[in-house]
Order: C-alpha cells, then sequence, then structure tokens
C-alpha cells in the first residue's frame, strides 16, 4: 500500500524499512510503525478470530480498546499490536486460530452460537459432575490458556521512585496546560502520557483553533513550551496502573530502542493530581459491528494523519459527534472515496463542516446509522437505516467508519473512589464529588471547543497549585471567569443502538458477547450493570471493559425502560493496562 509521505502530522518515516516476519512470510514496514499500521500496509485485515465463536476481527481502534489485535511477538503471547512500535526482525504470529486468521477451522463454532446463550458455561456440563473434569480440559483448550513457561522472562526492566508536588495524567492540550500553570510558580511537576508523545487528540488534527492556528500545530507549540521547561518531568509512552490513597500513583513505561528498559515501573507522590485523559469513542452497536474493515473515526483518521495510510478505498461513515464529519471531509480531501455521512443526531451538528462536506458533494443523511455490515471475512456492503428503522439505504464499500458518540476515559477515576453519575445532557458519565487535592480537566468534563479545553486544564492546574500552598486566588478566579465565557460542554449522543434485528450485534469483542446475551442475562434476573457483566462476562477479557464499558449501562437501562433506576458505570480497578510480571518483580 503506497503510503501518505507529504503529510505534516506524519510520525513515521518512509525512507527507513524495517523488516517483519508474519506466518512466516517477510514484509517490510517503516520507522515509526506499529506491529498493526506495518500489517495493515501490508494489507492484512483479519488480525485474529474471537474467543468463542472465532469469527474475523481486524483493526478497530488504535488505543488497545480490543483484544482484536493481540498477538504472539518474538515468543511473547498477548502482545497488543496497535501500540507495540515494529523492531527489525520481529517474528509475529496470529492468536487463537487453528489454520489461519484467514481460514480458521474454529469458525464452525460461529454457526451454533445459539447453542451459547447468556451464563452456559454456568448451567452446562456439571452434570454428571465425573465428567465435568473433561469438558474443562476441553473448553481451556478452544479458550486459548496456553501454557506456563518456567523460564526467565526476558526483557529488560527497571523502576522509579518520584517524589512531586504535582502529579498530571494525560498529555494532551488539557493536561499540558494544567502542567504549565503549576510549574510556573515553581512546582515540581511530573507529566505521564499514554501515547509516545505529546499532544491529545490534537496531534493528528488540521482543524484551526479560534486564532487559526491548526491544531496539530498548536500541539507542537504546547509541546516544545511544557518540554522547555525546567520544572516538569515528562514521562511519555506511560500508562497509569493504580491509583491508591495519600496520592500514590504507580504507573508502567513502555520503552525504546534508544532506553535501557523494555519496560519501566514507576511510582509517584505527589501532594495534588490533575487527571486530564480526555475522551474514547463509544462503539455503535448494529448487525456484524465487528466485521473487519468497521473502524472508529479516531484510528482511520489516525491511520492516515500519523501513519500515512488511507484506510480503505470507498467508505461509508456513521458517526454520532462532529469529529466524524471532520474526518470524513479530511479523509476525502487526502483520496479516500466518502460515499456517504450518517449522523446519528438531527440536529446540533456544525454549520462550517455541513457547507465544507456539500462542497466536496458528500451526502449527509441526519437521523441515520449503520444498521448491518455485510461480508462473510470482509467488509463489503453497509446497509443505512433512519432512527426509527422504516427506512434504508444500502452502500457497497470496503470501510465503515462508525461511531456511537464520545465516551470520557474516566477509568483513573474509579480508582480515586470518586461517586460517578451519569449526566443526561453530555451523556457523559461524571464525579458527582472529587476527592481532596484531585481535580479533573479538558474533555473528561464534556469540553470540546480547543479554547475551553486548554483553560479547563490551566484552572485544574491553579487549583494543584493551591493545595501546594501557592496564592493563586486571583488567578483562579480570572481563568474561571474566562471559562464561563467559552464555550460549555457539548450534547452528546444519546444513541444506544441502530436499529433491526439480528444475533450479531457485539456489545463486547473480548467475550463475545452480544445484546442478546445482556437481554438474557437481565431476564433471569441479573439485570444490574454489575451482575450482568459478571454473568456474561462482558468487559472481563483481556482490555477490561475498553469496547463496553460505556454501552452495558447504557443497555441494561434500556431493557429497565419503564423505571427510573439511575445510570450506573461497572467498576474499575487495578492495574488498568496489562503489564509484564518481570516489570513488578
Amino acid at each position: 500500500m503506497a503510503r501518505l509521505s507529504q503529510l505534516p502530522t506524519l510520525r513515521i518515516t518512509p525512507t527507513e524499512k524495517l523488516s517483519l516476519t508474519y506466518q512466516g512470510k517477510n514484509y517490510k514496514g517503516v520507522a515509526g510503525d506499529t506491529l498493526a499500521t506495518a500489517l495493515y500496509a501490508n494489507g492484512v485485515r483479519i488480525f485474529s478470530r474471537s474467543i468463542k465463536y472465532h469469527r474475523p476481527r481486524g483493526l478497530y481502534s488504535l488505543d488497545g480498546e480490543s483484544s482484536n489485535c493481540l498477538m504472539e511477538v518474538d515468543g511473547t503471547p498477548n502482545v497488543r499490536a496497535e501500540l507495540t512500535f515494529l523492531r527489525d526482525g520481529m517474528i509475529i504470529e496470529p492468536q487463537n486460530v487453528m489454520g489461519s486468521p484467514e481460514r480458521d477451522f474454529m469458525g464452525i463454532l460461529d454457526k451454533f452460537h445459539w447453542a451459547m446463550p447468556a451464563g452456559f458455561y454456568y448451567r452446562a456440563f456439571h452434570k454428571p459432575y465425573r465428567l465435568w473434569p473433561f469438558f474443562l480440559n476441553q473448553i481451556r483448550k478452544m479458550a486459548g490458556l496456553g501454557s506456563v513457561k518456567h523460564s526467565r522472562q526476558a526483557g529488560r526492566y527497571d523502576e522509579l521512585y518520584l517524589n512531586g508536588e504535582v502529579c498530571v495524567i494525560g498529555g494532551g492540550p488539557a493536561g499540558i496546560s494544567a502542567a504549565l500553570a503549576s510549574a510556573k510558580h515553581g512546582l515540581r511537576v511530573i507529566l505521564l502520557e499514554a501515547r509516545p508523545w505529546l499532544g491529545g487528540f490534537y496531534d493528528y488534527r488540521s482543524a484551526e483553533n479560534a486564532s487559526g492556528m491548526p491544531l496539530y500545530k498548536r500541539a507542537i507549540q504546547l509541546a516544545e513550551q511544557v518540554e522547555d521547561t525546567p520544572d516538569v518531568r515528562i514521562f511519555p509512552h506511560t500508562s497509569l496502573i493504580g491509583f491508591y490513597n495519600n496520592n500514590l500513583i504507580t504507573a508502567c513505561q513502555k520503552g525504546n530502542e534508544k532506553d535501557s528498559f523494555d519496560e519501566r515501573y514507576i511510582e509517584i507522590r505527589a501532594q495534588s493530581v490533575v487527571v486530564a485523559t480526555g475522551c474514547t469513542e463509544r462503539p455503535l452497536i448494529f448487525e456484524n459491528n465487528e466485521r473487519p474493515g468497521v473502524m472508529q473515526i479516531g484510528c482511520a483518521h489516525r491511520l492516515a494523519q500519523t501513519y500515512g495510510l488511507l484506510p480503505g478505498k470507498d467508505a461509508v461513515f456513521s458517526v454520532g459527534h462532529d469529529l466524524g464529519l471532520e474526518a470524513a471531509i479530511d479523509l476525502s480531501d487526502l483520496g479516500l472515496n466518502v460515499l456517504c455521512v450518517t449522523d446519528s443526531r438531527s440536529d446540533g451538528q456544525d454549520p462550517a463542516l455541513l457547507e465544507r462536506l456539500a462542497k466536496r458533494n458528500i451526502p449527509i443523511l441526519k437521523g441515520w446509522v449503520a444498521s448491518k455490515a455485510h461480508g462473510k471475512k470482509h467488509i463489503r456492503k453497509v446497509t443505512l437505516s433512519a432512527i426509527e428503522g422504516k427506512k434504508h439505504k444500502d452502500f457497497l464499500c470496503d470501510l465503515l467508519v462508525a461511531s456511537a458518540g464520545l465516551t470520557n476515559a474516566r477509568s483513573p477515576l474509579f480508582l480515586t473512589q470518586a461517586k460517578m453519575g451519569h449526566d443526561p445532557d453530555t451523556g457523559l458519565f461524571v464525579p458527582e464529588k472529587m476527592p481532596d487535592k484531585i481535580h479533573i480537566a479538558g474533555r473528561l468534563l464534556g469540553f470540546h471547543d480547543p479554547l475551553s479545553i486548554e483553560a479547563s486544564g490551566e484552572h485544574s492546574g491553579l487549583a494543584a497549585a493551591a493545595d501546594c500552598g501557592v496564592p493563586v486566588e486571583n488567578q483562579l478566579k480570572e481563568v474561571r471567569e474566562r471559562l464561563e465565557e467559552l464555550p460549555g460542554p457539548t450534547r452528546g449522543s444519546q444513541l444506544v443502538r441502530a436499529p433491526g434485528k439480528g444475533t450479531h450485534h457485539f456489545i463486547c469483542f473480548d467475550e463475545d458477547v452480544t445484546i442478546q446475551h445482556i437481554n438474557q442475562a437481565c431476564d433471569m434476573g441479573f439485570d444490574k450493570a454489575e451482575l450482568s457483566k459478571r454473568f456474561t462476562a462482558a468487559g472481563t477479557g483481556p482490555t477490561q471493559g475498553g469496547i463496553p464499558g460505556h454501552n452495558l449501562p447504557l443497555v441494561i437501562s434500556q431493557y429497565h425502560s419503564d423505571s427510573s433506576e439511575p445510570l450506573v458505570p461497572t467498576t474499575v480497578r487495578p492495574p488498568l493496562v496489562a503489564t509484564f510480571l518481570g516489570t513488578y518483580a
């Protein structure tokens, strides 16, 4: 696949070639590729098979929210291909297949999905009891649990123990603004960013802020400012693991070829903490919504802008927020043939974005949504439906970019023991009250305007400085007044699932859990999110609720449509990301 090599947002070096081996065949990638983007550039579209039905799974996101791209790399299983950088000579093998991802002999199990209702493993195979050990061994073999290796884990590991007045979790515009505001008063600031570089959702966007500066340039500007601030210590490619009493924070940093470690354990004591982890996308639930060729908006957008790869040839967009419209316009300008854009919102779109779509002759259907993806191993056609389900349109395509809306990356807030409630306006789960000396900023609160996001971060950074005894009351008041004049939190999409019947409306990709399973669990009395999660296994897989985390409470609430029960999210516990035992050791 030819690369888009002249984009100013690229994080790859197209001229520096790297080799990899996949299923015994040699391929080429480039410096800056992840394993997933290198394979995608070489035409790989089926990355794995699902755990229960062995359905084909492809590249869906680039931040590891699902187990679709778990692979064995240089003998190490369960490596997230989207998050692991390519190094020369890597050997990659698929997992959970009998044969190959394209031809998995266990794929026949999908035809027997009807025989595996919710909780069937709790209710079957245990009578007569003497046969249970036999069935247990067979189920474990099919689930791909593998075997324990009794050898020293290869790799280089390190540890670091830090003290600082302020710790900022998230290196996007809000997090950087918070770090700068605290450091301006002479405080020692520790900044953690899960991605390998700073900038957050500014990093790959060419849209302009109020001053006319493209957001990717603003990301560079903010990153340079914080990197030049001596009192801020930055840890890129560092994910939060745990958050404990008295602001004890644990994190894991991934090393690169220049570092002396592969993974590093970091433990931080901070007087005050700012959480600015932004938003992820809420998956759209429809028939065959996990088919290869279906991907999230941010995945498609970043494939092009960050890695120089057009995600497909002919695309349909089914979105629930303005970032989807922006991505459709941007990718169309880069050469993607955008056939149609559907927006689950009937109104509220940015008029400027609608005008830009019209100039490119891209039709938009308001109040419509993707209801079914067609194709056995890869998407070939999509059916679009009006929200009420009475009108339908079909489009032949090889790419469906789908998102129901945005959900805030709130996992760190659960670890603080903050009580979470549902905001019906933004559609987000937000804390009703935060513990002392912990502050939140940016898109976590529903802000999407760039100036609002940065002002929110500045306000949280000053509040953290106040926790440390710095007299900043006047500055806090000034920023608060400025923030009140800026656009507030954005109204979110309320869509839960697309209309239409079918048995493959997946809510959890990791464990092959469908809407049908959730309804079955509710019918049996497991009608609370925490109970349904355990009975159906939704959100208990390798990514611990990354895909179903927001949708599960909404689906449960829809089941209770005739009651006034509050929306309650499921609990999140540490560790938030998978970490090698060698790192802890």
